[in-house]
This record gives C-alpha cells, structure tokens and sequence, in this order.
C-alpha cells in the first residue's frame, strides 16, 4: 500500500509474459522514485540514469508541479523467481526493508501530472 511517510508503493508481480520473473513496479513522488534508480527506459532501450538526465526529469516534474499537477513517477525491476526465493523468501529479508535501504536498483519508466 501507498505510505504517505514514505511517500511511494511497490508491487510484486509473476511476470506473465517472462515465466520465471518477479517485477517489481514501484510509483510515487518523483524525488524519492528517482532517488532508488539507476537506468531510465528510454526510447533506445535501457539506459544509465546519469546525474544530467536525472536533473532534466527534475526540472519537467517541477513544471508539472507548479501548473498545478499532482506529479507521480513509475519504475519497475526484474529478477529471476529462483533469485528473488533465494534473497527474500528463503532468507527471511524483509522486502520492504530491502526498499528502505535502497538495495535494489531500479529502472525508471517516466512521470505524469493529474489534476486532482
């Protein structure tokens, strides 16, 4: 469920179009779903999510805000399902904590603003 302290939420899926991987789609403010990704999914596929490309996000989710726009942000993360058994469910971590300690990378999908 979405936390106002924390300000986002995450799923976990069984991916069904790749049998045998967990996604993960994580939304929430833009300043903290930025903050947990490394790559950004663009056009040309995955790319690193460099501090530059990063500020640009920045500076299009402050316009949106200031239009005013409620400004949320997606981003997902895979993993193999034997992975994800091994370092969540047999180990006894916490997925949560995992997010918390910003432990898993991932990829960022993009913004949009709605008007409430």
């Amino acid at each position: 469920p979405f936390s106002s302290f924390k300000k986002r939420s995450a799923t976990v899926v069984q991916n069904p179009n790749r049998p045998g991987t967990i996604t993960v789609y994580l939304k929430g403010a833009p300043e903290i779903v930025l903050d947990m990704c490394s790559s950004i999914q663009s056009a040309n596929g995955i790319v690193q999510l460099s501090p530059d490309l990063a500020e640009e996000i920045r500076k299009e989710v402050d316009a949106m805000a200031s239009k005013p726009l409620r400004v949320i942000s997606f981003a997902y993360f895979e993993m193999e399902e034997d992975q994800w058994n091994v370092q969540f469910e047999e180990a006894g971590k916490d997925f949560e904590q995992a997010l918390d300690e910003q432990s898993i990378q991932f990829t960022f999908i993009g913004a949009f603003g709605l008007k409430d």
